[in-house]
Formats: structure tokens, sequence, C-alpha cells
């Protein structure tokens, strides 16, 4: 067995037992991805934790769907998502290929206390609720600034 999956299994083995801990439910996806689901302020938040090589990476997709009813997301949502990513460089807000929200961090590969992982866990599960009353706000703003 190679080295890097045992250390993989261990590290995932340390992150499922701290899910436990908090109380959140989850489920391995592979061997090296966990999908753990949290209640946020709007509703049940899926964050995927992936292990990889380089470390590991945390992800909420989507934080909000594509609008579909206006073709996608505005320029004043895409301007405040850039202007949200300057102030906060560790966590990466954007959009993915399907046009869909999303928040995410990457840790490298580092020794990451458990403080530390909470830390990030948690700040990530704030970040995206926090991040969509905003983001809708400035969909609609343009949105009624354009039929008005």
């Amino acid at each position: 067995m190679p080295r890097e999956f045992l250390h993989n299994s261990m590290i995932l083995g340390q992150i499922t037992d701290f899910l436990d801990k908090l109380g959140w439910s989850y489920q391995k996806m592979t061997g090296s991805v966990v999908r753990a689901e949290h209640q946020g302020m709007f509703g049940m938040t899926k964050v995927l934790i992936h292990l990889h090589t380089a470390g590991l990476r945390l992800a909420i997709n989507p934080v909000l769907e594509r609008p579909l009813e206006s073709g996608g997301w505005n320029r004043s949502a895409a301007h405040l998502i850039k202007s949200l990513n300057r102030e906060s460089p560790s966590i990466r807000i954007g959009f993915d290929r399907q046009g869909d929200l999303y928040v995410k961090v990457d840790l490298v590969n580092q020794a990451l206390s458990v403080e530390q992982f909470t830390y990030v866990l948690l700040n990530l599960c704030r970040v995206s609720d926090q991040l969509m009353v905003p983001v809708l706000q400035a969909q609609a703003y343009e949105h009624e600034n354009l039929t008005a």
C-alpha cells in the first residue's frame, strides 16, 4: 500500500473523528474526499474536504446557484466578489464553470492542529453564510435599476 494512501487515511480519520465531535454528518466520497454537512443560517451547507498531495482544500459549492431567470450573475455581483477576494486573500470566492458561487480555502501541507482546522472550517462556513445576502442584493439592485 502506498505511503501517501496511509497518510491520507490517517488524516481523513482525524478529520472524521473531529466532525463526529462537532455533531456534523459526513460521508466519505473517496479515499481523499469527505463531504460534511453543517446547518448554516440559511439551510444545510455542504463542505467538501479534499486531501491532496499539496495540502487540504475545503470548499462550499454551491453557496448560491447561478440565477437562471436573469441568465447568470450581473456586473454588480461579479464586482462584489472581486472586491471581497481582495479583502480576504486566504478564502477564495468565485464562480465555477456552471456559474455557481463558491467559497474555498487551500491549506498547504503542514502540521495542522485541530484548533487550526476548526478555525478554518467554521470560518469558511461563516463566510458562506454572510456572503449570500450581499450577493443577492447586488444581483437584485442591478436588475431593479435596469428595469426601472
